[in-house]
C-alpha cells in the first residue's frame, strides 16, 4: 500500500502543470493581498501555489521574480506584481484544456495490462501462483472503498470499457508488442493517446490496438 501511495503523490506532482486563468487569477490575488510581493516559499508552504505557477506567471509577463539577499541567512526568490500588463498573455480558461486522465483510471489501466503480461489477471489460482492478484483485485486496491467482491467484480467490466482505460491498455500494449517504444512518453489525455497512435501506427494499426484492449 505504501508504494501504490507514493505512486499516487508523484503523479500529482507531474500531472496537470498547465497555467489557467483561474490559477492565475488566484496568484494575483494572493500577492495584491500581500502588498504586490511575496517569497516563492510563503506562497507555496502558506497557500499552496506551486513554483512552476509562479515561473509560468512571470513568462506570460504578469509577474516579476528577482532574487533579495539578506544579510544573514539564504537568498529569497520574490515574486512581485507588475504595474502595466497590457503586453501579458493570458491563459486559456481551464475548461478548454482536455481533460486528464485520472490517477486511478491509469494505474488500473497499468496494473491490469502488468496482469496480462504475466497472464494472472483472470483469477485466484494464477494470481496465487505469481503471488500478484486478479484484475478484481487489483480494483479493489485501487478503490479501497470498495466492500464487495462481487461489486467490484462487476465494477471491473465496466471500468476495462470506460474509453480512457482503454486507450491506456492500448497505448501499453502497442508497447509490449514493439509497436511504440518504451522512450515515447504516453500523452496525458484520451485525444492524445489516440492522435499519438494514428501518428506512429497508421490508423488501422490503433484501431486494432484499441479493440484489443477491452
Amino acid at each position: 500500500m505504501e508504494a501504490h501511495r507514493t505512486f499516487f503523490m508523484n503523479m500529482e506532482l507531474v500531472r496537470g502543470q498547465v497555467l489557467c486563468q483561474e490559477r492565475l487569477g488566484r496568484l494575483l490575488k494572493v500577492l495584491r493581498a500581500q502588498g504586490g510581493e511575496e517569497t516563492l516559499r510563503r506562497l507555496e508552504w502558506n497557500y499552496g501555489i506551486h513554483r512552476w505557477e509562479v515561473h509560468e506567471a512571470c513568462e506570460l509577463g504578469w509577474i516579476t521574480l528577482e532574487t533579495r539577499k539578506p544579510r544573514t541567512g539564504r537568498p529569497a526568490k520574490i515574486a512581485k506584481t507588475v504595474s502595466k500588463t497590457e503586453q501579458a498573455k493570458g491563459p486559456e480558461h481551464r475548461s478548454w484544456f482536455p481533460k486528464q486522465i485520472s490517477i486511478r483510471h491509469l494505474v488500473f489501466a497499468r496494473q491490469s495490462i502488468k496482469a496480462h503480461r504475466h497472464g494472472w489477471g483472470c483469477g485466484k489460482r494464477l494470481a496465487s501462483r505469481f503471488g500478484m492478484g486478479s484484475f478484481t483485485d487489483i480494483y479493489m486496491r485501487v478503490y479501497p472503498s470498495a466492500k464487495s467482491r462481487r461489486g467490484a467484480s462487476a465494477s471491473v467490466s465496466r471500468l476495462l470499457r470506460q474509453p480512457d482505460v482503454m486507450a491506456v491498455r492500448a497505448w501499453l500494449m502497442a508497447q509490449d508488442r514493439g509497436h511504440i517504444s518504451r522512450a515515447e512518453p504516453m500523452p496525458q489525455t484520451r485525444e492524445g493517446i489516440t492522435g499519438r497512435m494514428d501518428e506512429l501506427l497508421g490508423r488501422r494499426l490503433a484501431l486494432q490496438m484499441q479493440w484489443k484492449a477491452v
